[in-house]
């Protein structure tokens, strides 16, 4: 009915308009001189014959023109009676109205639409922000100790906020999970034969200022669990795994494991909701597969995650006991909302996972998978007390990589890493990241203490934390500029054991584009998680735009051996910034 009325109304405007051009075409200008005669007549006769023929004529000519000039303004009226009746029409008849009110409701969500664009956080999704370390004077401190960190949770937990179109929770950012979901290399470093440290250094690209260095400490292992391996899996069986692919990215892994077992590895099962439940004794694979295939597992009910996180424990303890040589893996699968039970907070859980694993040599590998509700906290939380690590994931691509890191072990217990600055080479010192896992200098030795803040080394993988470092202008070349230790015990009944280097000033004198690739992308990655956590030093001096354009400059000119995985990381970490900088913030009302 709409396009009837305004088809109408345009046709009757076209007709008034052709008319009104019609007639003044029709009209024929005046002439401003007189046709020349074609033979010359004497002066005093032709002349006055000539003038009133002429002023006839003009005259004429003026009433056609006004005449014409008049149609076209009554045309003009009537194309402008037209259009308005048409709008009437339009607005009493019932379609009319209706596409009016379709119309302000579309302006009206556009504008909602632009206004919703700060997307709210899920209502029951937990973080701790930690804040972010200071710059601190090296002549007044000039020892960085810290508990190593192999988690990688915030990389992927990023992804699902990207996904709606907004930016991460800045507290869902830990810049060394960050860091650590790459790759770093340790081609020039010293070794005891089980771990590999090296440091290096170069300018610092992100503060373009000449005393500023940048510094990656970084520790490389081979691959663990060169003995027998009971895996016990602790699997959240509640009713909110039930949401999206939950359970079936936790079953997955869990069936995946299962098949994958070594002929001398043992294989348990506990799950839990409103309570807790032995599903596999541990045994060797075909029992163990045969005893999960005989059970019809689906999600239902609350989330006792201490009784099950004890239950758990309870089995890994009896594998050690039965073998003493035997490692023992607990694979902790849960959103991590605990709800049931009379442990449901963080502290009451590590409370239970505290004596459940007593003082015997129990890894832990803790998954957090799901989009919606989510505890960021208690996940983590576990995993940092019960000397194990923590990853979220996030899809089924994801679950292979946390499946990977499983099976590849652990090489170390109670890690941690201690870094020495020479005042008389550096002013201040940063460390970006582990900021809840610091440990007071006077404790790097003191190893019950600092237990609690140290982590495991984990087979095949390397950890590493970078430093912001103003120099002084009084030290020279060849000073020594960092001297870094790491200590850690090869297993719970061995004594510990250190490896050091140190490294002099001119090491980091070498341009940032020269580094080594994995340098450079773990580089990007960590200044893009200054950004992401709302860190003052990134956005005091950059920005995030700033930052792509560097990752583009430099994929721009990669060597010849530099493609392959070093590019296509630099491209992961650019696609994920270039949609941070798309994205709209986040409403997280708390």
């Amino acid at each position: 009915m709409k396009r009837i009325w305004l088809t109408t109304a345009i046709l009757a405007l076209s007709a008034l308009i052709v008319a009104a051009c019609g007639a003044d075409n029709s009209a024929e200008p005046a002439p401003t001189t007189a046709a020349p005669a074609t033979t010359a007549a004497p002066a005093t006769t032709a002349a006055p014959a000539t003038t009133a023929a002429s002023e006839r004529r003009a005259a004429e000519a003026v009433a056609e023109a006004e005449a014409a000039a008049a149609a076209a303004a009554e045309a003009a009226r009537e194309a402008s009676d037209a259009i308005e009746r048409a709008q009437d029409a339009l607005s009493s008849s019932p379609e009319g109205a209706m596409v009016e009110e379709a119309t302000e409701e579309e302006a009206e969500e556009e504008g909602s639409r632009r206004q919703e664009q700060v997307i709210a956080e899920f209502p029951m999704v937990f973080y701790e922000g930690y804040g972010v370390n200071p710059q601190i004077p090296a002549d007044e401190q000039p020892f960085s100790t810290f508990g190593l960190d192999a988690d990688t949770a915030s990389w992927y937990r990023q992804f699902v906020y990207l996904d709606q179109g907004a930016r991460p929770n800045p507290d869902a950012i830990r810049a060394e999970e960050m860091i650590n979901a790459f790759e770093a290399r340790c081609d020039e470093s010293v070794s005891d034969g089980t771990v590999r440290l090296c440091v290096q250094g170069t300018q610092n690209p992100f503060y373009l200022r000449d005393e500023y260095r940048l510094v990656r400490v970084a520790v490389e292992t081979g691959r663990g669990f060169n003995q027998p391996v009971t895996y016990i899996v602790v699997l959240d069986q509640s009713g909110s795994m039930g949401d999206g692919d939950r359970w079936d990215i936790a079953t997955s892994i869990l069936e995946d494991l299962l098949d994958h077992l070594n002929s001398d590895d043992r294989f348990g099962l506990v799950t839990f909701h409103d309570h807790a439940h032995v599903i596999v004794h541990p045994d060797y694979g075909d029992r163990a597969r045969r005893q999960y295939r005989e059970t019809n597992l689906y999600p239902d009910g609350s989330t006792n995650a201490g009784e099950g996180l004890r239950m758990g424990y309870e089995l890994a303890y009896d594998e050690v006991r039965r073998d003493s040589d035997r490692q023992v893996m607990v694979v902790f699968l849960s959103d991590g909302v605990a709800n049931t039970g009379p442990a449901t907070g963080p502290d009451s859980i590590l409370e239970l996972v505290e004596r459940a694993k007593r003082d015997s040599d129990i890894g832990m590998a803790a998954g957090g998978v799901g989009e919606g509700n989510y505890n960021d906290v208690l996940l983590e939380q576990i995993a940092d007390q019960a000397q194990g690590w923590y990853q979220y994931i996030y899809d089924y691509r994801t679950g292979d990589d946390f499946l990977e890191r499983v099976r590849s072990g652990i090489v170390g217990y109670e890690a941690k890493a201690q870094v020495e600055f020479n005042p008389e080479a550096v002013d201040l010192w940063r460390l970006i990241g582990y900021e809840n896992r610091q440990i007071d200098s006077e404790l790097f030795r003191e190893d019950e203490t600092a237990k609690r803040q140290s982590a495991p080394l984990l087979g095949g993988v390397a950890t590493a934390a970078f430093f912001e470092v103003k120099l002084t202008d009084r030290a020279g070349r060849d000073d020594w500029l960092i001297s870094a230790t790491i200590r850690y015990r090869p297993c719970f009944d061995c004594a510990f054991k250190e490896v050091n280097t140190r490294i002099p000033l001119g090491v980091v004198n070498e341009p940032f584009s020269q580094a080594a690739c994995d340098y450079r992308v773990q580089a990007y990655v960590m200044q893009y998680a200054e950004f992401a956590r709302n860190s003052f030093y990134a956005w005091d001096r950059s920005t995030p735009d700033a930052l792509l354009d560097a990752m583009y400059g430099d994929l721009d000119s990669l060597y010849g051996d530099e493609s392959g995985s070093c590019e296509e990381n630099l491209e992961t970490v650019a696609r994920t910034v270039q949609r941070y900088i798309n994205a709209d913030p986040l409403e997280t009302n708390r």
